[in-house]
């Protein structure tokens, strides 16, 4: 999962804030700005927006992010995405439930919505795995101190993220220790324990056991049993007291409960209009009557602008000519410059008319202005004239050039054909060649065949040892290996497994074991209440009920002859009630009667009794369908356990063993991995070794052969054992020698003959050229004379004198251009000045015939003025005309609005159950005395359901009833004096009894004992809750050390090897690799390999920033290990580099880079030196890169993280 945008929309100091992070498919997304620019605010944006929006409390303070925005207005969104192109769009608000959003703002998500995305990972496992700050950087290398390098303590660091394990768990230990010490004395427990023991032995001295010890304690028990009776009585007494005084303070108000009702029924019919039924009415006449009064001053003031736009007129002819006289005017001041610049147009033509003659008189003296168009060449024939003098000139050089370079090349070939007989002669070395690559790859083999041959004894010896030392295994090294064996992966699987479902066992057992108990002890309860006396339950009396029904049944089947005495329904019945047989039914009836009332007394008298045999009976009916039930679950886990345990048997069967537990497994399978690494070694390098000797041989023997056919002047010995024997490398010299010599002579030749073919051809080249250029030149010579013709110019004539000429020609005709172009522009001002009087002209007669006589551009501008007086008339007509418009559109919407009012009135009416808006008062008036008497009686009944002590309130009236008011104070008198005899009993009972407790402490050692007895209790009581929390606190720590252990195991070589590499790339191999040691008491710890040296350092032997550094690996492993087996998740970094140096810091932002390409990486900071640095060290397609403003308190903007 990563985050592609991140929206602070109300959050800490953002307002309408995105944070685009969805560039580039990885990268790290750095975040740079100053400080207050919000980067702590977006890191703790990002965990509330997965995790829920937290505020600060006084058990968990925190930055407060709601002094720009109220909480409830708090909001986050984001756009999530994951690798199978997965897209979840959500906003996240502030409060208890139902926070998560769709981005529309519709109905809210479900909180399981964001659950997949998140793996199962929690907010705390979130942010102490996927958060990682300087003080939480700071916090683990002080960890690491502390815990001198303990292995499974730092790769728990690394797995969970938690700095603080150390502490953790010092803080469990001497939490323990302050409780309870095997040999201590003054812990709590200790010390309790020490007491008890001592005041057990006081209470066995002081204990007496005489005849009138045992008569006084009878007397006591006595005395207590007749206090506890008298005491009940006065608790009844006290209760029909209570019940008479709620009676009495209830009856006023069930009489006025009565009155209230009766007054209700006379309003019954009156509708129950709203409270704010009378207000608003109200404010609609209020409305209705400022309507009419604004509709009649509307109608006031559209009859006023009415008569104000008939009186305007405006000169609609002088409008229609609008755009001929703003034309007139426009034109008429170009009319007047254009008779000004006359006079200057006809001086510059007379000096022109000049200046082309003295140019003409220069060129042809024989010609005049009017001949001169005798000399006008096209624009193509003075540029052919040009372009032929330009070749000519060029052909001319070239023929010099290509007549030096014939006698050049001529020399050199004859000095080429001289030396060429004195060249060696070349062979065929071709073969060679093909061999000597492959010949010289041979000789560093031959290095590698004793290297080979020691490793291969040294892995053989190895592999023999480690067969032997596996244990279980009594076969061969070939039998291990075709063996299937289970993987890692399965022997976690029923590590888990196996260990889930003993857990599983346990539990089932734990849960029936407690039910149970549970049972027996409901038993004990239920049987203690019968043996006080046999409690009657709701079955008895519908049984009792049903007697008596069935009683009367018979009485009236007798009165009317239906039955007789002897039927048979009779004699049961009468044996069912156990009532003789001569008893008259009627009496037995009676007895039936008395029987039921009897029991539904007993029932109300013993309702606690009753109810709490009811209650133990269901619930011992509950725990034995339970208990039944947990048994087969129980037997259920334990074969469920068995079967788990005959399937890990069962994936060992191949191999013939017995496997050990899973967790022993694990080294086995590990010693088995490494010994058929070894044992695939060993065939490679033999395999290897044989290969090597037969490429070695192959090589020397295609050496030599190719030697003897390619050289025959070669130095070989004859073909004998002697020369297979010929080191490969002199050889490989002879054959390079001989290949040397060849290459060199046939070089040298074919260099010659090539280079006399070049001169030759050189020569016939320029042979060539200089015949062609000479007949160029000669065709060239004759096209000159020919363009030169019109012009007047001799053949002879140079480039450069005919391009003066064609210069100066072009000067002159631009000068006759010049004339005919001012005399144009004199005629065209004539024209124009004529043709603007003839169109003021005609304008005149229709729109100002006084103007006729009047110089026409003074006319123009005369008309001018006229037009805007019209159209400023007809501007003020049109904003009368707009007026009276709006005006009435505003008496059409009074006037919908009167209706409006009008017709929610007669709604008002008929809601009343009236015709006329006249009526409504006093209808309202009685709707609100009967909203009175509903209130008033609801304050009634609650007065009552307060004095009805848990009754329903028809419950408590009817039983108010059966009271008779004016007996009431006599019956509580009566209760009130039964109260006091009972008080005065109670007394002295109470008194007999202390008399007898004094008397029993003065009495030997008892009273001692008894103090001694109260001390036990005291000290149980401390027991009961300090042991508890030793117990606590010791499986907490049993339970933190198995798991840190467990970790270890299967996690310690992948995240140890992976954090040594990082470790080496961020101290630049000032330290090369982490080794496991053991310390003095046997407990794995890790050590840092120096670079220098090699030496073990242990933690103590670190500086602050190198264990900054390998916590900081070790945090990165541990995250790469747990992306192996789990969807990425943002791993975010707060500037945890401030104390790096420049070149460690360039190291660990390469690190993180890597880490990129896994899950998305957010380090925020606000050093720019680590801006910097990121951009020199990390590529720009992983680098993507975001300035925050200065102020995160400007609100909106769109922040990018780009290359």
């Amino acid at each position: 999962m990563r985050i592609s945008r991140l929206d602070l929309l109300a959050f800490g100091p953002f307002t309408d804030v995105s944070l685009d992070l969805s560039g580039g498919s990885c990268g790290v997304h750095l975040l740079f700005g100053p400080n207050e620019a919000g980067k702590s605010s977006t890191l703790r944006a990002i965990r509330q927006l997965l995790f829920g929006i937290r505020l600060p409390t006084k058990k968990d303070p925190r930055p407060d992010d709601t002094f720009l925005h109220q909480k409830q207005d708090l909001r986050l969104g984001a756009l999530l995405e994951r690798d199978g192109g997965d897209r979840l769009e959500f906003v996240r608000k502030y409060g208890r439930a139902r926070t998560l959003l769709p981005p529309d703002g519709g109905s809210p998500l479900p909180e399981e919505t964001l659950k997949p995305w998140l793996g199962g990972v929690n907010r705390e496992y979130f942010e102490s795995m996927f958060g990682l700050g300087h003080v939480e950087l700071s916090r683990g290398g002080e960890a690491m101190l502390q815990g001198e390098g303990e292995l499974g303590q730092l790769l728990f660091l690394a797995g969970s993220g938690i700095s603080d394990l150390r502490q953790v768990r010092n803080g469990l230990k001497s939490e323990m220790d302050e409780l309870f010490l095997p040999k201590g004395r003054k812990q709590q427990i200790n010390d309790a324990l020490s007491e008890l023991k001592e005041k057990r032995a006081g209470i066995r001295r002081a204990m007496l056991s005489s005849d009138e010890y045992a008569g006084l304690m009878d007397q006591l028990e006595s005395a207590a049993r007749q206090l506890k009776k008298v005491e009940e009585e006065q608790t009844e007494v006290q209760r029909k007291m209570k019940r008479l005084d709620r009676i009495a303070r209830a009856l006023p108000q069930i009489s006025r409960r009565r009155e209230v009702q009766q007054q209700l029924q006379d309003v019954a019919l009156v509708p129950l209009l709203p409270a704010e039924f009378s207000e608003q009415r109200q404010e609609h006449q209020k409305q209705l009557q400022l309507v009419q009064h604004e509709t009649a001053r509307l109608e006031t003031e559209l009859q006023k602008t009415t008569v104000e736009l008939e009186s305007i007129e405006v000169p609609q002819q002088l409008l229609e000519q609008a755009e001929i006289i703003e034309q007139l005017a426009t034109d008429r001041g170009a009319i007047l410059k254009a008779i000004n610049d006359r006079r200057d147009r006809e001086a510059e033509l007379a000096a022109v008319r000049q200046k082309a003659g003295e140019t003409l008189y220069s060129l042809r003296p024989d010609l005049s202005l009017d001949d001169v168009e005798t000399l006008r060449l096209s624009d193509q024939a003075r540029q052919r004239i040009r372009e032929i003098g330009s070749e000519r000139d060029t052909l001319q050089r070239q023929l010099q050039e290509r007549q030096g370079n014939v006698e050049s090349v001529q020399d050199r070939l004859r000095e080429l054909q001289a030396d060429e007989g004195s060249l060696p002669e070349s062979f065929d070395c071709e073969q060679l060649k093909a061999l000597l690559p492959a010949s010289r790859m041979a000789i560093s083999q031959e290095s590698q065949l004793k290297e080979i041959r020691q490793q291969l004894e040294q892995l053989s010896r190895l592999a023999e040892v480690e067969l032997r030392q596996l244990p279980l295994w009594e076969g061969t090294l070939p039998e291990l290996e075709q063996t299937a064996v289970p993987s890692s992966e399965t022997i976690d699987r029923y590590f888990e497994e196996l260990g889930a479902a003993a857990k599983k066992r346990e539990w089932e057992q734990k849960r029936l074991t407690e039910m149970q108990s549970q049972l027996e002890t409901r038993r004990n309860q239920l049987n203690k209440l019968r043996r006080q006396g046999d409690v009657p339950t709701e079955e008895d009396l519908l049984a009792a009920r049903e007697r008596r029904t069935a009683g009367w049944n018979l009485v009236t089947g007798l009165r009317d002859g239906r039955l007789k005495p002897g039927d048979d329904s009779v004699v049961s019945w009468l044996e069912a009630m156990q009532i003789d047989q001569g008893v008259d039914l009627d009496a037995a009836y009676l007895a039936a009667v008395e029987a039921a009332d009897h029991i539904a007394d007993r029932l109300r008298r013993e309702a606690a009794q009753v109810e709490q045999k009811a209650a133990l009976l269901a619930e011992i009916e509950d725990l034995e369908r339970q208990s039944a039930s947990q048994q087969e679950q129980s037997q259920s886990a334990l074969e469920a356990e068995s079967a788990v345990l005959g399937r890990w048997q069962q994936e060992w069967h191949g191999l013939g063993i017995t496997p050990l537990p899973p967790h022993e497994m694990r080294s086995w399978l590990a010693r088995w991995q490494q010994l058929l690494s070894h044992s695939a070694t060993v065939r490679q390098l033999t395999v290897q070794l044989a290969d090597l000797n037969r490429q070695l041989d192959l090589s020397r023997r295609l050496l030599i052969q190719a030697l003897r056919a390619a050289d025959a002047s070669a130095r070989l010995p004859e073909e004998t054992d002697e020369e297979q024997g010929l080191p490969l490398s002199a050889l490989v010299e002879l054959a390079e020698t001989a290949i040397e010599r060849s290459d060199s002579s046939r070089r040298k030749r074919e260099e010659q003959a090539a280079e006399i073919r070049r001169q030759q051809d050189q020569l016939l080249k320029a042979e060539t050229a200089r015949e062609r250029l000479q007949t160029q030149l000669a065709e060239m010579e004759a096209r000159w004379q020919t363009e030169l013709a019109p012009t007047g110019l001799e053949g002879a004539t140079s480039t450069s004198q005919a391009s003066q000429f064609l210069d100066a020609l072009t000067s002159l005709f631009s000068q006759l251009k010049d004339i005919e172009d001012l005399s144009r522009r004199i005629t065209d001002m004539d024209q124009d000045h004529a043709r603007f009087t003839e169109r003021v002209r005609q304008c005149l007669p229709g729109v100002a015939p006084d103007l006729a006589e009047t110089d026409p551009a003074d006319a123009a501008g005369i008309l001018r003025k006229r037009l805007e007086q019209a159209v400023q008339e007809q501007n003020r007509q049109a904003a009368l005309q707009e007026k009276c418009d709006s005006l009435r559109k505003q008496l059409d919407s009074q006037n919908q609005q009167l209706a409006g009012l009008k017709s929610r009135l007669q709604e008002m009416c008929r809601e009343a159950g009236c015709q006329e808006i006249a009526e409504l008062p006093q209808i309202e008036k009685q709707s609100a005395q009967r909203r009175a008497w509903t209130t008033s009686l609801e304050e009634i009944e609650e007065l009552l359901r307060q004095e009805s002590a848990g009754q329903t309130l028809d419950e408590f009236i009817e039983d108010a009833a059966t009271e008779d008011p004016d007996t009431i104070e006599s019956q509580r008198a009566a209760l009130a004096s039964l109260d006091d005899t009972l008080r005065k009993q109670r007394d002295e009972l109470r008194d007999s009894r202390t008399e007898l407790e004094v008397k029993h402490r003065s009495m030997d050692g008892n009273a001692v004992a008894s103090q001694l007895t109260d001390e036990e209790q005291i000290t149980l009581a401390r027991l009961e809750s300090d042991v508890p929390r030793w117990v606590h606190c010791y499986l907490a720590s049993q339970l933190l050390r198995q798991s840190i252990e467990r970790f270890r195991e299967r996690n310690q070589t992948p995240v140890l090897v992976r954090t040594a590499e990082i470790f080496r790339r961020l101290t630049l191999e000032a330290f090369t690799g982490l080794q496991p040691e053991y310390d003095e008491e046997g407990e794995p710890v890790l050590k840092a390999v120096r670079g220098s040296d090699g030496r073990l350092v242990d933690m103590s032997g670190l500086s602050d920033g190198t264990r900054d550094q390998l916590y900081l690996a070790l945090r990165i492993a541990g995250l790469e290990n747990w992306l192996d087996q789990h969807e990425p998740l943002p791993f975010i970094v707060d500037d945890v580099l401030i104390n790096f140096d420049d070149r460690r810091t360039a190291a660990a932002l390469e690190v993180l880079g890597e880490l990129s390409h896994r899950t998305q990486v957010i380090y925020l900071t606000h050093h720019r030196h680590t801006l910097d640095i990121a951009r020199r060290v990390l590529p720009a397609d992983v680098l993507l890169a975001c300035e925050m403003p200065s102020s995160a308190f400007v609100p909106g903007g769109r922040l990018v993280a780009s290359s």
